[in-house]
């Protein structure tokens, strides 16, 4: 009998845990701060007819990326 009891503390404790982090966590209201990374995407070449495109990432003045 001691060995169940001790598996139900086991799984009980797994239980509590579980949902003390869903349902007992303080909700934290807040806010979003959006700031522009100056990342540019450019689209000199898109074609519909053959699903083709070109693209350019620049960042601050310098192509990094061509796709």
């Amino acid at each position: 009998m001691k060995y169940k009891s001790c598996a139900l503390i086991k799984i009980m404790g797994i239980a509590l845990a579980i949902l003390s982090l869903f349902y007992f966590r303080k909700r934290k209201s807040g806010f979003t701060l959006f700031v522009s990374t100056s990342i540019k995407v450019d689209y000199p070449l898109i074609n519909l007819e053959n699903r083709e495109f070109t693209a350019y990432n620049t960042y601050k003045e310098k192509t990094y990326m061509r796709v």
